[in-house]
């Protein structure tokens, strides 16, 4: 019996000691992935197809990300628009301003439409929208990005459609380099 508890304290006083010597060495933990911030928080809303309620019901935020990270972890996670119910919709606005066109943000906006014929395959339609998608949250459209309010997909029986939409309708210039 004394020979088993020798032997037990034997491996406790090892384990202690290289506990000890890895704490002397101070071996290196790997760093944190580094995150890479967008210039604005941006917030995915998803509309669904309840007819039943009401549209300011129907419509849920899903997530605000402001890192591409973020961005990343969630848009691998949900359906593409192609996956969607028809009367569903995706949007991405800028934190703080909603997918309605009575806010102020977008009263007296405008939009910028694609228009994608029924029939085309879904994943035109998913090509469209992730593409549009990384050049607003990744600020492609340069100074102009302070007209850009977001992004909306929606799908629909007879097309679906993409479209951009810009918070002043009369900043003619700046809409066009847009669109």
């Amino acid at each position: 019996m004394a020979d088993v508890d020798r032997k037990e304290q034997d491996i406790r006083n090892e384990v202690i000691e290289d506990v000890q010597k890895d704490e002397e060495e101070n071996i290196a933990l790997p760093e944190p992935l580094a995150l890479h911030p967008l210039k604005h928080k941006w917030t995915y809303w998803y509309l669904n197809d309840d007819r039943q309620a009401s549209w300011e019901d129907r419509l849920k935020p899903v997530c605000t990300f402001s890192t591409v990270e973020e961005f990343w972890a969630l848009y691998n996670n949900i359906r593409p628009p192609s996956g969607l119910n028809c009367l569903c919709d995706y949007s991405v606005f800028k934190s703080g301003i909603p997918p309605m066109w009575e806010v102020p943000e977008n009263l007296k906006g405008g939009r910028w439409l694609i228009n994608i014929e029924k029939g085309r395959p879904g994943e035109i339609m998913d090509l469209i929208w992730l593409e549009i998608l990384i050049a607003m949250i990744g600020e492609q459209f340069g100074d102009d990005m302070d007209l850009i309010c977001g992004l909306v997909c929606n799908v629909r029986g007879k097309g679906s459609k993409i479209s951009m939409w810009t918070k002043d309708s009369n900043a003619e210039e700046g809409n066009i380099r847009i669109g």
